[in-house]
């Protein structure tokens, strides 16, 4: 967002898709783009079996990996652990639309399972542009 910002020669909407996960970093550089006159809107891509592990069918012990930095951790996945998670997950979601929200920023949750035409449908009726 830092390069697009500075390299861009006309402001303008800027669609930011990310998972948000980086959350501090990712308010940094949807600010930086505010404060250079672009009209960001955020998109958060959600997988489901990200959001609700608890439908997966995984239990019991695993190794989870970070695949961004490659860390892992021993883990057991007990329905209790599990159900954690996804209320934690729906709140950190809950709180990334309310930070958007009081920055003027649009906001829309995208899962991977929802075709790209059906999102970009549901987006335009949200935001008013279509009935």
């Amino acid at each position: 967002m830092r390069r697009l910002a500075a390299e861009s020669t006309q402001p303008g909407l800027t669609v930011v898709l990310s998972d948000f996960y980086d959350l501090q970093g990712a308010f940094d550089g949807l600010n930086l783009l505010r404060f250079r006159k672009h009209e960001p809107v955020a998109i958060q891509v959600i997988d489901p079996r990200e959001a609700h592990p608890e439908l997966s069918g995984l239990r019991g012990d695993v190794t989870l990996v970070d695949v961004e930095g490659g860390d892992a951790r021993e883990v057991t996945l007990s329905p209790a652990a599990l159900r954690a998670y996804s209320d934690a997950h729906e709140k950190f979601c809950q709180a990334l639309a309310a930070s958007c929200r009081s920055r003027g920023i649009p906001y829309f949750r995208a899962e991977t399972s929802v075709p790209f035409d059906e999102l970009v449908l549901r987006m335009f009726r949200v935001g008013g542009l279509l009935r």
